[in-house]
């Protein structure tokens, strides 16, 4: 069964890397032409509304979801039930929402704010309907769909949005497409599971509860960690300082989360089906990990690199400000690239509880360091956030340890020769660009400083796969 499933698991995987790529790669040039046309302040507007609904969402469910996908066995009355709460509590956030949203504005100080949240507070009802579906195919690890799914909903949504912009919506471009194609997809996602809605109350939940809570306050800290700095940014700092903030955070986040959730989703799918076989839990886990250092370590390192370049001929002059949160955030990605998937790990193998309370723990600090250190300006705020990523990455890989699953020098061996490789590559880009393009301010330069970087760390993986294969043959 465990061979069976990792065998999938690889297959499932080369799959929804490709199309995460694809997915990546439309939101990367739609984003570049959105920056074009919307100015920091109007980003800024969306960047503060998406975190009150974002965090709010997270209420809607209490991680129930993701009990259902790791529950060893589900009954359809307990996916109604599941679906009942989400939906009881959606209406109730709804309302709650559009009624504050003056109050809302009034805080950060923005009148558009308030109109922006009244029309995304039907965001919950969407996602009611949306979430169940999709839950369901990652249960039956249909993780192919889920990424034709996704590259669809990513290509709609910002089409959408850049014909918008380009005809002056401004910020109504991103807010109007946020809730439209959601709505469409879960209709289809509906028909493609064969699920309807229904309400139901089964009394046999407490397994899903229990996982559910636990969840449930994992995924708030998540959602806090995530925030609160922009929160603190956008309060004390101005919409136009969480604008550039959130457009260098979004930007290296988009791309973790791309290349990293992927690997985690399915991972974690496969995790919660083998957690008796600590063996080959730890195979597909250093086996993941090796894949996510290959693919993760060269892109953030690589942007932090050039990050000066990206930011100049890319989104153009009016972002100048982001140039140095874009280097500190893309170089907390490299650590945050693992922290999901070592975190999967932990939770499918039941250690949920002591997950939570280190991502508490984690969170105080973070949280409490942006509110004491927030007079200190934008870019320290990033370096804290690249020592929560750090941390949060050791903490991850120490519960790992203490519980047995693998040791210190398994995850050493699994990233040492990617994470040389890409160290490497950043000092060669780095050295090309203060020699020979010094200027940085042209599309042609940036493409031969990428395509230099890539074909190093191309010619570097490839040596690196000779010498496993050497070393391999030599242990046989």
């Amino acid at each position: 069964m465990s061979k069976e499933l990792l065998n999938k698991t690889g297959s499932i995987l080369s799959v929804r890397l490709s199309l995460s790529l694809v997915k990546q790669f439309l939101s990367f040039a739609f984003g570049i032409i959105l920056a074009r046309l919307l100015t920091p302040q109007e980003f800024g507007i969306i960047a503060l509304v998406n975190m009150v609904v974002s965090y709010v969402d997270g209420f809607t469910n209490f991680g129930l979801n993701n009990a259902i996908v790791q529950a060893p066995e589900i009954k359809k009355e307990q996916i109604d039930t599941v679906f009942s709460l989400d939906l009881f509590l959606s209406i109730f956030f709804c309302a709650v929402t559009y009624m504050m949203s003056g109050i809302i504005g009034e805080w950060f100080h923005s009148e558009n704010v308030s109109s922006v949240m009244k029309w995304m507070s039907l965001y919950y009802l969407v996602t009611a309907f949306y979430y169940m579906p999709h839950t369901i195919l990652r249960r039956n690890v249909e993780f192919k769909l889920i990424s034709i799914i996704e590259v669809l909903q990513t290509l709609f949504t910002y089409s959408i949005s850049v014909f918008l912009a380009y005809l002056g919506y401004s910020y109504w471009s991103i807010a109007y497409p946020a809730i439209i194609v959601p709505a469409l997809f879960a209709l289809y996602l509906s028909y493609a599971t064969g699920w309807y809605p229904k309400l139901s109350l089964s009394k046999d939940m407490s397994s899903i509860y229990t996982f559910g809570v636990w969840g449930f306050f994992r995924s708030q800290i998540g959602l806090l960690v995530s925030k609160v700095d922009q929160f603190i940014i956008g309060k004390y700092l101005g919409v136009e300082n969480l604008g550039i903030y959130s457009k260098s955070f979004n930007f290296t986040n988009q791309i973790m989360t791309g290349l990293a959730m992927p690997i985690s989703g399915v991972c974690f799918s496969t995790f919660s089906r083998i957690s008796e076989d600590r063996q080959a839990v730890n195979k597909l886990l250093m086996r993941a990990m090796t894949i996510l250092s290959l693919l993760c370590f060269p892109v953030f390192l690589g942007i932090a690199a050039l990050h000066s370049e990206i930011i100049i001929v890319l989104f153009g002059e009016n972002w100048t400000n982001a140039i140095v949160p874009m280097q500190i955030l893309s170089l907390a990605c490299v650590a945050k690239s693992l922290t999901g998937l070592t975190e999967s790990a932990n939770i499918a193998l039941g250690m949920y509880r002591l997950q939570t309370i280190l991502n508490l723990l984690l969170l105080l600090f973070f949280a409490v360091s942006c509110f004491i250190y927030i007079n200190h300006g934008t870019v320290f705020i990033c370096f804290l956030f690249l020592l929560y990523s750090i941390l949060s990455c050791l903490g991850n890989i120490l519960l790992l340890i203490k519980n047995k699953i693998c040791t210190f020098k398994d995850f050493i061996i699994a990233v040492w020769c990617p994470l040389l490789g890409a160290c490497l590559m950043y000092f060669l880009v780095e050295y090309l660009s203060s020699v020979y393009f010094i200027a940085g301010d042209s599309l042609t330069e940036l493409l031969i400083l990428v395509s230099s970087g890539a074909l190093f760390y191309l010619l570097w993986t490839i040596f690196f796969l000779k010498i496993k294969i050497i070393n391999i043959r030599f242990a046989i």
